[in-house]
């Protein structure tokens, strides 16, 4: 019987911007076998590393399941209009929030981040195709701690 084995990568599989050659002999040797082997991520591929976007992996689970490659290939991309990006950002910003989103690895821009300079004006002429939001909780300015 073959398999499809899904693995997350951080801290998984990569640990300090590199992968284990034993790890990387037991993905080809799975894959001689027959077994399928795909990256299962929470990050979207615009910030996976590019050394692991092609060639070792059948595919790619990314952006919480927003994004889904075999062989390169979407089986699924759901992508977020810029427009609620935008109205994102604008609303996040004014809460003073830390956010992220992240994009496809198509796109020329792979993520944007509160802390970019006129990043709204950014994310409108990237031409990005953002497939996940991270957005922190709200501050807690307001809250005091109770003894």
């Amino acid at each position: 019987m073959k398999h499809a084995i899904f693995t997350d990568i951080d801290d998984t599989l990569y640990f300090n911007n590199k992968m284990n050659p034993k790890n990387v002999e037991a993905i080809k040797m799975a894959r001689e076998n027959g077994h399928l082997v795909f990256i299962n991520t929470g990050r979207s591929t615009g910030i996976i590393y590019d050394e692991l976007m092609h060639g070792l992996f059948n595919g790619i689970v990314a952006s919480i399941g927003g994004e889904v490659y075999v062989e390169n290939k979407p089986l699924l991309k759901e992508v977020i209009k810029t427009e609620e990006i935008i109205r994102f950002a604008e609303e996040y910003i004014s809460e003073n929030r830390t956010f992220v989103f992240e994009a496809s690895f198509e796109s020329p821009i792979r993520s944007v981040r509160n802390t970019d300079e006129n990043v709204i004006e950014l994310i409108k002429t990237s031409g990005s195709d953002f497939t996940k939001p991270y957005i922190e909780k709200k501050t807690c300015d307001n809250i005091s701690a109770k003894n």
